[in-house]
This record gives structure tokens, C-alpha cells and sequence, in this order.
């Protein structure tokens, strides 16, 4: 399966495709109705130094090795972040390897 096609609703979760469902069921919630008008307001209204960049601009999905033996939870807003990059912890600094916003 790629990750360009996400699982089917009635696809079981297995090993092999957790990362991806969970992926998906992240990146289509609509529970919170502030984190969404955040994402697309920071899509929307962008810092002039990423006036040019496409925008995620939806919740990001996490990423790593499925049978790592710990886990890294992290919760920011990433308005010109993660919101811009779709991948959380970078393009706002704290990958050490930017500006911070």
C-alpha cells in the first residue's frame, strides 16, 4: 500500500499498516474546530519569508519506525512549522537547522 493511498475505513489495522491509518485518521479529523481554523488561518495568512512556500495547511500526521521502543508525543500550534512543512519538528527551528518563528 502507498502512502499516496490511504487504508480503506474497513481495512483491518495490522503492523504493517498502523502508521498509515493513524496517518490518515489525523490528517482528515475534524474534531477540533480551533486547531483547524489555526492550520488554515497560518496557511492563509503566511510570514513574508514563506510567502512563496505551499502550505499543509491540515493536521500533521506523526512519522518513524513503527517498532521503536519509545515514544515522542509533541503538541505546538507550528503555525509556520510543521503547518508549512506537514512534517512536525521542522522548518521552525527546533531542527536546529533554521530561523525560529
Amino acid at each position: 500500500m502507498k502512502l499516496s493511498e490511504p487504508p480503506s475505513a474497513y481495512t483491518p489495522i495490522t503492523r504493517d499498516n498502523f502508521i498509515e491509518k493513524v496517518s490518515h485518521t489525523i490528517t482528515n479529523c475534524r474534531c477540533c474546530p480551533r486547531l483547524l481554523y489555526h492550520c488554515r488561518d497560518a496557511a492563509t495568512n503566511r510570514k513574508r519569508m514563506y510567502q512563496n512556500d505551499d502550505y499543509w495547511g491540515k493536521p500533521v500526521p506523526g512519522f518513524g519506525d513503527q517498532g521503536a521502543r519509545i515514544l515522542i508525543v509533541g503538541l505546538a500550534p507550528a503555525a509556520h512549522g510543521a503547518n508549512r512543512t506537514g512534517r512536525m519538528f521542522t522548518g521552525d527551528g527546533t531542527d536546529g537547522m533554521g530561523a525560529s518563528d
